[in-house]
């Protein structure tokens, strides 16, 4: 550190004084987190009534820059009133003030890089320009490129190029000088500094330790000890002062540590804590990216949430913060569970971590998993209930789910006239029911292509299969041709109004049959009658066949006994259980025509008495009355009998005619 030189030299020739010169330094240094600064500055508090009994005092902040150049800045009392040079420059001095002695006022010195000149370049300020005694004042300097700047209080003083943009390996310096005097009887009344800075990045930072130095200016005699001392004041930390009484210390004893608190708080990790570090450091901030609480259960890392000068915010879990004042670093996380998906067959999506509450598309593919032609797997749902191949769910808890799966059969049905209804992949021991929508395929009028049965064998359209195995089946279609049906009645005359049963098919006459295929003609209904037949028909074409019926006229014929035709009120009855009432008429003869099975059951009331017959198969149903008519004869009959037989009788007893014993 090069000493203080102009104020002294000056004075020595006022006093013609020709003994040794003595710059005594003391005060605070600053450590190696100082260094490669771009300024520094610090606080001084004003000293007034006070004149040196030889040499100058004076109080500065100043240090070496990186090519070996020289600056300081504060204030100064000379020890005698005179006209003192007031800017000087390496070409000399343009400018000259008035100092009173004792009197306080600003200066700023520098010298060149490599320079022996002990010249004095630099500036002083008018009388008292720093201010009544007991104010502080802020002395600084800065770089912008390699010209630096001094001020006091913001307000600045001058500037000069020297070279250099930075302190390289050297930090600043905050002293008391006592300068170009002859011996240490000046008494120094204690002075208070603070807030040594230093800048760094464009903004001024406390150094972060400051150590102490008694010693002596460069080019000054060292024979006579150094008296001064240096001490922090009032428990401050980066507060100390200098003068004379204060504690004599070895040179490089810490004064202060100048550090910031570190709280870090974390719900997870084990990485809470509070830590005191030196102001300015790095400090590496280490976060894991996960915290299992369990094994489906873990904290993720989500981001440093930092409050306070040099903290950090943002995502990285691993990050370093230079300490520029006490910070507060928040571990924020994200709770997250686990959704473990699982299939026995095809590929599951959406299994891993995610954050509690968010929503998580999962999914299987593919949804089938064929095995042969006709079986597969397929998929029909997750053991949580959803039925959805894509499907969502909501975070709330962890989650273990399987995708279930059922064997299906192929059921493939076909046919030459449109698609089998129900054709497809069933469940494995289901029931799939089949039917064709198409029976018949017209060829003409009276002929026609038509279902006969299945390639199984089954002949019914319509089937209900149990799937145990794959199936497959084609719809047989053959040759039809229609059949008219035409009925006779028991005499060859046409009947109409007959339902004919052919191969366990009804018809009223008209109805398409299979060529070459035998049908039983099992029946007719006529007049509600079931009228059996049972003969086989087997056509080759369209085709018409009579059918004679069991058809019949009925008659009901009411006489007398001697054959007389009688009107009596009859009831008749018939097989399909419908009446008819009336009476037989004037020729008492009643006729029915076309009844079934010629079948009537007749019923007469007559005289009280009810007299019945029946008919069938066209024979006549005859009712057999006795008449008035038939009892005056019989009457008369009698009374002639009887009358002839007393005549007899008299004729007998008169002629003794005995009688017979028989």
């Amino acid at each position: 550190m090069k000493g203080y030189s102009f104020a002294i030299l000056l004075l020595l020739l006022f006093a013609n004084v020709a003994h040794s010169q003595y710059w005594f330094q003391f005060g605070a240094r600053s450590g190696q987190t100082a260094y490669y600064n771009t300024g520094a500055k610090v606080t001084v508090q004003t000293l007034t009534n006070q004149t040196p009994m030889s040499g100058s005092i004076a109080y500065w902040v100043g240090e070496n820059i990186a090519n070996g150049a020289f600056l300081q800045v504060g204030y100064l009392i000379t020890n005698r009133s005179g006209l003192y040079p007031s800017f000087c420059t390496s070409s000399g001095c343009s400018q000259r003030t008035y100092l009173a002695a004792g009197s306080t006022e600003w200066f700023y010195e520098y010298f060149n890089p490599g320079s022996s000149d002990n010249a004095f370049m630099g500036a002083i300020g008018p009388n008292d320009s720093v201010g009544t005694g007991g104010s502080l004042h802020t002395y600084g300097f800065y770089s912008k490129g390699n010209a630096w700047y001094f001020f006091m209080d913001n307000q600045t003083l001058g500037s000069v190029n020297l070279g250099s943009n930075n302190s390289g390996n050297n930090g600043p310096v905050a002293f008391a000088e006592v300068a170009n005097t002859s011996n240490p009887n000046t008494f120094l009344k204690p002075v208070t500094f603070s807030n040594l800075s230093f800048m760094s990045f464009g903004r001024y930072l406390n150094v972060v330790r400051g150590y102490s130095y008694i010693g002596y200016g460069v080019g000054s005699a060292s024979t006579i000890p150094n008296p001064y001392g240096v001490a922090e004041m009032q428990n401050k930390v980066n507060y100390f002062g200098v003068g004379s009484g204060l504690p004599h210390l070895a040179d490089g004893t810490e004064l202060w540590q100048f550090g910031f608190n570190l709280n870090i708080h974390s719900n997870y990790g084990n990485i809470s804590g509070t830590n005191q570090y030196l102001a300015y450091r790095d400090i590496a901030l280490s976060a894991p990216s996960v915290v299992y609480l369990n094994t489906n259960s873990r904290a993720a890392f989500l981001n440093w949430s930092g409050e306070g000068p040099g903290s950090y915010s943002g995502s990285l879990p691993q990050a370093t913060i230079t300490l520029f004042g006490n910070v507060t670093e928040t571990a924020n996380w994200n709770l997250q569970y686990l959704l473990n998906l699982s299939s026995e067959f095809g590929r599951t999506s959406g299994s891993g971590w995610y954050n509690t509450n968010s929503t998580v598309n999962y999914s299987v593919n593919p949804s089938d998993i064929y095995l042969n032609r006709g079986t597969r797997w397929n998929f029909s749902g997750w053991s949580n209930g959803e039925t959805a191949q894509h499907s969502t769910l909501r975070m709330s808890q962890p989650y273990s789910i399987n995708a279930t799966w059922k064997k299906q059969y192929l059921l493939n049905a076909s046919s030459p006239f449109g698609r089998v209804i129900g054709s497809g992949w069933k469940y494995q021991n289901s029931t799939a029911t089949l039917s064709l929508p198409i029976l018949n395929h017209s060829t003409g009028s009276n002929t026609r292509q038509a279902f006969y049965s299945w390639s199984n064998g089954n002949s019914s359209a319509s089937l209900n299969i149990r799937m145990s195995s794959p199936i497959f089946l084609d719809a047989i279609f053959l040759n039809q041709s229609r059949a008219t049906l035409l009925g006779t009645d028991a005499y060859g005359n046409p009947v109409s109004g007959e339902i004919f049963d052919i191969g366990a098919m009804q018809t009223n006459g008209s109805v398409f049959l299979f060529n070459n295929h035998p049908y039983n003609l099992s029946f007719a209904i006529y007049k509600g009658v079931t009228l059996g037949i049972n003969r086989t028909e087997n056509i080759t074409g369209p085709s018409n066949i009579t059918v004679q019926l069991p058809i019949y006229h009925a008659e009901i014929r009411a006489t007398d006994i001697f054959g007389i035709p009688v009107n009596v009120p009859v009831t008749v009855r018939f097989a399909n259980g419908t009446s008819y009432s009336g009476y037989s008429g004037p020729d008492g003869s009643l006729t029915f025509l076309d009844v079934p099975y010629g079948q009537v059951h007749a019923t007469a009331n007559y005289g009280g008495e009810v007299i019945s017959a029946t008919s069938s198969m066209g024979s006549v149903a005859k009712i057999l009355v006795i008449s008035d008519l038939d009892i005056a004869v019989f009457a008369i009959v009698l009374i002639l009998a009887g009358t002839g037989y007393l005549l007899i009788s008299h004729r007998l007893r008169n002629h003794n005619i005995p009688k017979s014993n028989d």
